[in-house]
């Protein structure tokens, strides 16, 4: 088997990568519909964070949103409705839901139609209305009820509120309760919403969310895994050290996915990232990895791709943990390993590269 060579450059490599996971990365529509004051707005904060929803956006006692505020990001995109409101009726609400839904699913391409909606329903308000029922059976097909505030509703309000929805025919897992500083009940609506998207845009979803990092992490462990696979495949057919620089491509791929999956789309973690391509390039292609694989000789086997795969995955992984978690407190991102660290990681000396 001959295999085809690669560009070398570490930049090259980089830009194909990003180029591709922009393609394969389906940004999902979410629409967050419900009376005012439901807390919607407040909800895409807390899941997505103050990049994509300003605290300006917030509104306080009443509402700042006019018909429908996009709030969008190159991984997710919110519509968040305007709300029942008085003054108007829940016929014009009903109609006007229904004749955005229809107006965004009728457009030929399937990204850009709604593909979830959160209807929110404010759980200290203590009422499920028939317009609630109306929309939710009638008008959504893919939709997920939240009761919002749950920390200040009372047990008997709560049960009565789903014992409404059930009645309906609202299926019990379909209704999530969430509370505006529980981090566990946005954990639970994110999990339910992976779950409920149609495949293509659940990724996207995942990288665009702020409150699993544990979800985020098992989705990464199995790109890093399936990347060191694909670098065996490739190493099955020995390759000359010298052209070793093919499972580069790969390696950067599976990088450029991880900044994706921890939301890190600037260049704050750029030169980071190209540190570990430049330093694993350098490695593949050095008379160093014959010194830590002596028995490979002059070519590159399929386990010996696999390891240096898999440790640069769980090294780079571990490092844009450490990167989310600070931006999450508001401190500054930690430095890169060393070269000697990152060496050691990537050569998998002195034990557990997890």
């Amino acid at each position: 088997m001959k295999h085809t060579k690669m560009a070398t450059d570490p930049n090259e490599l980089l830009r194909e990568a990003k180029e591709k996971t922009r393609k394969e990365l389906k940004r999902p529509n979410i629409l967050v519909c419900g009376y005012t004051g439901t807390g919607k707005t407040s909800l895409i904060q807390s899941i997505c964070g103050k990049a994509i929803v300003p605290d300006s956006k917030i509104g306080a006692g009443c509402p700042l949103t006019k018909f429908y505020d996009n709030y969008e990001s190159p991984l997710i995109n919110f519509y968040d409705s305007r709300g029942f409101e008085a003054g108007q009726t829940e016929e014009e609400f009903t109609d006007g839901t229904s004749k955005f839904i229809r107006d965004i699913q009728d457009k030929p391409d399937v990204d850009q139609h709604i593909h979830i909606v959160w209807y929110c329903i404010q759980g200290s308000g203590a009422r499920v209305t028939d317009c609630d029922i109306n929309l939710i059976k009638n008008i959504f097909t893919n939709v997920i009820v939240v009761i919002t505030k749950r920390d200040i509703t009372r047990d008997n309000q709560f049960e009565a509120m789903k014992d409404r929805l059930l009645s309906a025919g609202v299926s019990p897992s379909k209704i999530i309760a969430v509370s505006d500083q529980n981090l566990e009940s946005h954990k639970k609506l994110v999990d339910l919403t992976y779950e409920m998207l149609p495949s293509a845009y659940k990724d996207a979803f995942m990288s665009a969310q702020n409150v699993n990092l544990e979800k985020k992490d098992a989705i990464a462990q199995v790109w890093i895994h399936a990347s060191a696979a694909s670098a065996a495949a490739v190493g099955a057919t020995p390759i000359p050290i010298s052209d070793a620089f093919i499972i580069s491509g790969i390696q950067v791929a599976l990088l450029v996915k991880l900044c994706h999956l921890y939301n890190f789309l600037d260049e704050s973690v750029k030169t980071p990232m190209m540190i570990l391509a430049t330093e694993q390039i350098g490695i593949l292609t050095a008379g160093s990895l014959v010194k830590f694989f002596p028995a490979i000789g002059s070519f590159i086997q399929a386990t010996v791709a696999a390891t240096l795969t898999e440790a640069l995955g769980h090294l780079a992984n571990n490092y844009l943990k450490d990167c989310f978690m600070a931006r999450a407190k508001n401190e500054p991102l930690p430095k890169m390993y060393g070269h000697n660290e990152i060496k050691k990681w990537i050569l998998n000396i002195g034990g557990n590269n997890k």
